[in-house]
Formats: structure tokens, C-alpha cells, sequence
């Protein structure tokens, strides 16, 4: 009996796919891609989330550098900023490219919390991404999206 991990030749046949990279934002963010933007606090993370969001809705460059490849729709959570200070962040952003933000693609979770270490939050962005199907969904900050009971512990581990 064999133990050890099932291999086969690498040539391409009809048992291996060949995937092409398809980026959203060239070369930032690959289509359907799951990722982080880290940083030290205060470092302007959720201003570049925002920045990939008027891009991705706009399809303008990305720090006016970097070409969205797909344009589409946004989805924004924004735990820790007051709908004012998003809006005017946004629209900071839009008028810096000549952009109109009511005309944009763009929709904010306007729910007081989203956690996703529970199960009804975690269906009721399931539904929101379903029936929106953004292209870009930005969930900022990451750790405001669990307990803070859960917080603690994974501090602690």
C-alpha cells in the first residue's frame, strides 16, 4: 500500500487546467481575489481601501497609477468611520478625478456592526454579496469584524 502523496508527469493534458491571471487592479489585486492591507495604524490603509473602491467603480487609475482591467460595483463596510467622514473622504477622492460619487457604483453596509464570527452576520453579507455581486468588496477595519470577547483571546494564545 502506498502512503505517500498521489503525483503525476507536469505536461499538460486534459487533467491539468491551465488559469491565466486576470487582475482587477493591474498588478494590485487579482480578479476575485481575497486580500489584506496592512500597515501600522494610522498609515492610510482605509483611505487606499477607499481609493481601490472609487477605482474599481470608476474605472479610473488607481492611485493614479495602476489600471483597473474590470470595472464594476462596490461594496463598503467601514466599521470605525462615521458615514460623514466616508462621504467626505469619498468625495475627496471623486473630485480629485473629476468624478461624480452619486453616479458611481458604490454601496455602503450601513448595519451598526457586521461580525463575522457569527453565523447570522456571516449569512446576511452572503445575501448582500449575492444580490449586489460587487466586484470589489472592502471590509475595513478586518479586527472590528469579530466579537471583542474573541479579540481578547486571540491576543492572549
Amino acid at each position: 500500500m502506498f502512503d505517500g502523496l498521489a503525483a503525476s508527469p507536469a505536461r499538460f493534458d486534459s487533467a491539468f487546467h491551465i488559469y491565466l491571471l486576470a487582475w482587477l487592479i493591474e498588478p494590485l489585486w487579482i480578479h476575485g481575489g481575497v486580500g489584506t492591507i496592512g500597515g501600522l495604524p494610522k498609515s492610510c490603509k482605509s483611505w487606499l481601501g477607499l481609493d481601490l473602491a472609487v477605482s474599481v467603480a470608476s474605472g479610473t487609475p488607481c492611485l493614479d497609477t495602476f489600471p483597473v482591467r474590470d470595472a464594476g460595483g462596490v461594496l463598503l463596510y467601514m466599521a470605525e468611520d462615521a458615514a460623514p467622514l466616508m462621504k467626505a473622504r469619498l468625495l475627496g477622492l471623486c473630485r480629485h478625478r473629476g468624478l461624480a460619487l452619486a453616479a458611481l457604483p458604490i454601496d455602503v453596509i450601513t448595519a451598526p456592526t457586521v461580525r463575522l464570527d457569527l453565523l447570522a452576520d456571516q449569512q446576511r453579507l452572503a445575501e448582500t454579496v449575492r444580490r449586489l455581486a460587487p466586484r470589489l468588496l472592502v471590509l475595513d477595519p478586518f479586527v472590528r469584524l469579530h466579537l471583542p470577547s474573541r479579540r481578547k483571546q486571540k491576543k492572549t494564545l
